[in-house]
This record gives structure tokens, sequence and C-alpha cells, in this order.
């Protein structure tokens, strides 16, 4: 199977946002991983109605905990979606193999995710005066769709 891209959301809060996600991912042909804990139930009608009939399709794991994660995936490409960033999107280079990791909407990702992986943080480059964070979700498009851009540029 070729590689795949795979976004991981960390501890997810709010199920509309994890159903738009799950749609970005069928459309892209990725795998979602969600770690647990979630602030909701996957058969919550908030969910599914944000990936209408695409829920059915999306390639979908669960993991208890991020240790989990590791043990299971045992990931070579990650990046760490974050305001605490030093480089962009942009100056990362992302490919299909990538592992795109984002945090939940409150709180982005845990304390020791930052500190372990601070050489993988990235950002989404937000010059708008006031901007602080994107919404979960449209963080998620944008990351994807960078990835792909990149993907697709390598291949030509």
């Amino acid at each position: 199977m070729p590689d795949r891209m795979n976004i991981v959301l960390v501890a997810p809060e709010i199920p509309h946002n994890t159903g738009a996600i799950g749609r970005v991912c069928v459309c892209l042909d990725a795998r979602l991983h969600l770690i647990h804990p979630f602030g909701f139930s996957l058969s919550a009608a908030q969910v599914k109605r944000a990936a209408l009939d695409y829920w059915e399709h999306i390639d979908i794991t669960e993991h208890v905990s991020w240790e989990d994660f590791l043990a299971a995936e045992t990931p070579r490409n990650m990046s760490f979606l974050s305001s605490r960033g030093t480089q962009t999107i942009y100056d990362t280079a992302l490919n299909q193999a990538s592992h795109l990791v984002f945090g939940n909407e409150s709180s982005g990702l845990p304390p020791a995710l930052y500190k372990e992986y601070a050489e993988n943080l990235c950002i989404i480059p937000m010059p708008g005066k006031h901007a602080r964070t994107l919404n979960l979700s449209n963080a998620v498009s944008v990351v994807a769709y960078e990835c792909l851009r990149q993907s697709t540029a390598a291949r030509a």
C-alpha cells in the first residue's frame, strides 16, 4: 500500500470539527487518527452531521493514548501544528507519508509534546493583526492541502 497522509487529532473536543476533518480525509484519501480522550462520542449526531455521507468512508483509527498511537503507527515523519511553531508550513517538508499532528481546540497539544517535539513544531502564517489561531478543521484543511501540494510538486 502506498504511503498515505495521516491526520492525527490529540484529544479533540468539538464533534463538528472532527466530522469536517473526516470529510477532508476522505477527499484526500488520508487516514484519520483520533487519540483519546475525546470531548464527545463518535456516535454523536454532530460528528456525523458535519461529515454527512462521508462518515462511512473515513479510514479512522482510535488510540487510547499518545503512547498507544506511537506503538501502533511507528510514524517516521511527524509535523506538529501549533501557534508556538517557529517555521511555517511553507518552510516545512511535508509529504504524503507525513503524520500531521494537531492539538485540541481549547489548549492545543499536551505540554509534554511541545518539549519533546520542539524541532517539529510548525505554524500556519496568520498576518492578521488580531489573529491567534484558526478553527481546527480549517487549520487541518490548510495544512493537509499544503502537504498535497508539496507532494504533487515533488512528483512533477
